[in-house]
């Protein structure tokens, strides 16, 4: 591949990347104003489209590293493992009248197409995440099939490939879970909006309220992200969109200020959201979290 070939091959890779991404946010914010469309069709547009995002960034990659018989084959590959991947996760909602009328009764055409959809699913996630979520997953695929091999605590009679493929792949409690129902309708909503905070600068606002408070006391640094964190956990609700926009201005500003190399902001970022979850700790168990951390805290503020 030429220097020239590579280039538009990465300039398309970045541009069917903006297409899908603008679409998915589209088709996401259209949901959350007018109405999530039934799980299936809902989750399978969003899965969908997010593994073929994965496949194409790894096409782009691939295709500017180089020339070579290499480039091409990882490029045609990437190109195959994304369509299929798109396929198998959206099979529900492009057949979503059939699949529904057979109350998950899995057919041997869909065989194949849940053994693919699995396959490039556990690809994907070890591509952008490692092999602890992948390896996890794998262990309980084969539990269900090879349950009457462990121990008698944990044996069970176990399962044929049919029955998990149609627990795993066709029904509510597998891939199209609640996680996958959650990721598809709260979390993502929540990320665009705290992308949109970081890039129209409204992060960088509250950061600097929270350094103008700080600016003369010990510590500085570290209670600049306290209350930093804080004031956009009341906008945002969540730790993930928290992160991502305060996280980039206090994790620099606390190392300039000899906080050393370790992420030590993690945990006091993580402080200012443990109270916003009621409903899954009790209060005992934030009153101790909130302590341990503020003692962290208090340590290392004492220690600038």
């Amino acid at each position: 591949m030429t220097p020239k070939n590579a280039l538009h091959a990465n300039e398309m890779a970045n541009f069917v990347t903006k297409c899908l991404c603008v679409g998915l946010v589209s088709f996401s914010l259209y949901t959350a104003l007018f109405g999530v469309l039934p799980d299936i069709i809902q989750r399978g547009v969003h899965l969908s489209t997010v593994l073929l995002l994965v496949y194409v960034k790894f096409f782009g990659d691939a295709a500017a590293e180089g020339g070579g018989f290499l480039t091409y084959f990882h490029r045609i590959k990437f190109i195959l493992f994304g369509l299929l991947a798109a396929f198998g996760a959206g099979y529900q909602f492009i057949y979503y009248d059939e699949v529904v009328a057979r109350y998950g009764e899995i057919t041997t055409f869909e065989i194949p197409v849940a053994i693919i959809a699995i396959v490039l699913l556990l690809d994907a996630t070890r591509r952008t995440i490692g092999w602890s979520m992948v390896g996890l997953a794998v262990f309980f695929l084969f539990y269900a099939s090879f349950g009457r091999h462990f121990p008698d605590l944990l044996s069970h009679r176990g399962y044929d490939l049919e029955r998990i493929l149609e627990q795993v792949y066709l029904g509510a409690d597998g891939i199209y879970g609640t996680p996958l129902g959650v990721s598809a309708t709260f979390v993502i909503i929540i990320v665009v909006f705290g992308a949109l905070l970081e890039k129209t600068g409204a992060s960088g606002v509250l950061m600097d309220i929270a350094v103008a408070a700080t600016r003369t006391s010990r510590g500085g640094p570290a209670k600049s992200a306290v209350i930093g964190s804080s004031l956009m956990g009341m906008i945002s609700g969540t730790a993930v969109a928290n992160v991502l926009t305060t996280g980039p201005i206090s994790i620099p500003l606390m190392r300039r200020g000899s906080w050393g190399q370790q992420p030590f902001s993690w945990p006091i970022s993580w402080k200012c959201h443990i109270w916003r979850s009621p409903k899954r700790q009790s209060s005992r168990q934030l009153f101790s979290m909130s302590q341990s951390l503020h003692r962290f805290t208090l340590r290392r503020c004492e220690q600038v």
